[in-house]
């Protein structure tokens, strides 16, 4: 599942941007805007995830299918 993999490291990556001492308060409203967009992203990909699996079907994040 490597899209929720790269929604989590994205969320550690802001994270630790957050946690860096001396971060101005511009910094800061940008990292809180992109956690806070990315965390959308998130809850966005994990119910359309359950949705799928409810209705019997799973995720496939490849864009294209070559049989």
């Amino acid at each position: 599942m490597e899209v929720g993999a790269d929604l989590d490291a994205e969320l550690a990556r802001i994270d630790a941007a957050l946690r860096q001492p001396g971060l101005g308060r511009d910094g800061q409203l940008a990292l809180w805007r992109a956690r806070v967009h990315t965390l959308r992203s998130a809850v966005s990909f994990e119910s359309t995830r359950r949705w799928l699996a409810v209705h019997g079907e799973g995720y496939d994040g490849a864009l294209v299918r070559v049989d």
